[in-house]
Parts: structure tokens; C-alpha cells; sequence
């Protein structure tokens, strides 16, 4: 992420074709689901965002294979969350918001804040703006 904004693309170049080295690796596939993600997340940052939800999307079951906390992982949904929205795929956007709300929800303590948000993220279907949106992705626990 950081080498994408800092705009270094001989660097970030570098990590992409370090990443295809397996041997270097704990498992196999981390090489294809680390390389995809380098690729998405430079896509978002030269705004490319359908280009940047193609390569997140079908590695966001698999973040937990390269390990980080819920919280770092979590940051490359947010990266695909905001690529559907700027993309315009509002009925992406609020599956992937729901998924989300339905891993970060801790069931025992507040299942009312669990409606709560399904209800505010439906609301999107009939619009919303930037602000309310970044609120509401911001919000999700």
C-alpha cells in the first residue's frame, strides 16, 4: 500500500516479481493471493477500480493464508469495498458491507447493531453521499 502511494513503481515492481519466488514462501498459494493483492491495491491507486475489485475479489477468503491481524486484513476489504463504490456497483457494495458487518458483529453482545447496520447499508440502494458512505464503511464493528 505504501509503495503503491508513494508512487514508486520500480519498487513496487520489485515486491510483485520478489512475490513469485514460492520457495521464499510458507505455502504455495500465498505467491498468486500476495500477487493479486499487490496488483489490486496498485490498480486502486492509479484509480483503476474495476481493475482493483477483479483482483481483490477472489482472494478475500484468503487473506487469513498470508497472515496480518483482522484489522490488517480488514483493510484490503475496505479497498474492495470502495473500489465497487467508485466503480458504481452499489449492489456489490452492499453485499460485500454486509458480509462484513456479518464477521465483525460480536453476536453475543449486539445483535440490534447488527440490524441496525444491515438496515443503514440497504439504504444505499437509494442513494447516498461520499460522506455518509465513508461514515458508514468506517462504522462497521
Amino acid at each position: 500500500m505504501i509503495l503503491s502511494r508513494s508512487g514508486n513503481a520500480f519498487q513496487l515492481s520489485q515486491l510483485h516479481s520478489s512475490l513469485s519466488d514460492w520457495s521464499k514462501l510458507r505455502y504455495a498459494n500465498e505467491t498468486e493471493i500476495a500477487q493479486q493483492l499487490v496488483s489490486g491495491i496498485a490498480a486502486y491507486e492509479g484509480k483503476e477500480y474495476a481493475m482493483a475489485s477483479e483482483k481483490i475479489l477472489p482472494q478475500r477468503y484468503n487473506l487469513s493464508v498470508l497472515g496480518g491481524s483482522h484489522a490488517q486484513q480488514d483493510i484490503l476489504t475496505q479497498y474492495l469495498i470502495d473500489a465497487e463504490y467508485k466503480s458504481g456497483n452499489v449492489h456489490a457494495v452492499t453485499g460485500l458491507m454486509k458480509e462484513r458487518v456479518s464477521r465483525r458483529t460480536q453476536w453475543d453482545q449486539k445483535p440490534e447493531r447488527f440490524m441496525e447496520m444491515w438496515q443503514k447499508i440497504d439504504a444505499m440502494k437509494d442513494g447516498m453521499s461520499d460522506d455518509i458512505f465513508r461514515q458508514l464503511l468506517r462504522k462497521v464493528q
